[in-house]
């Protein structure tokens, strides 16, 4: 069993976001390919949004909320999820898909796994709008990145 604040998983996941979108901005500078360097910033977009949108909700988030403790029995979201994007040369989109989809799923998991029975129902609410977010917004790279294979 993993005990933490709902705060701390709020920032773990803001953090994972900060650092991803990072991770593809970095690789859209070394990518010498237009439409790799085009996915890869629109990750770094969808990143920095989830990151911004969870730095927003913190900050309007209840004390009492923030301050509950969880069991994160599935180890939170923070996994080494930075693996396997380390060299935009061998990248290839659907390579950037993926990883930016399992990242999310990952995230998804992590949450879900929480059982919202140990949790007052307005600390749920807020877990099952960072699920919705994460969802809402793998759903928008995912047609991004089709509609840019039709380029």
């Amino acid at each position: 069993m993993r005990f933490e604040q709902v705060r701390s998983l709020l920032d773990h996941t803001r953090e994972l976001h900060g650092r991803l979108a990072e991770r593809y901005e970095a690789l859209s500078a070394e990518s010498e390919r237009e439409r790799l360097r085009m996915i890869l910033d629109y990750a770094a977009h969808v990143e920095r949004t989830i990151a911004h949108g969870l730095e927003h909700y913190e900050e309007g988030a209840s004390r009492l909320v923030l301050d509950t403790w969880l069991d994160c029995a599935a180890g939170g979201p923070l996994a080494d999820v930075l693996e396997g994007l380390d060299d935009a040369s061998e990248l290839s989109v659907e390579d950037v898909l993926t990883r930016a989809l399992q990242v999310h799923e990952q995230v998804v998991a992590a949450y879900q796994a929480i059982d919202p029975g140990q949790v007052p129902g307005e600390v749920a609410d807020v877990l099952e709008d960072v699920v919705r977010l994460e969802q809402a917004q793998g759903r928008r790279l995912a047609l991004a990145a089709g509609q840019m294979s039709d380029l």
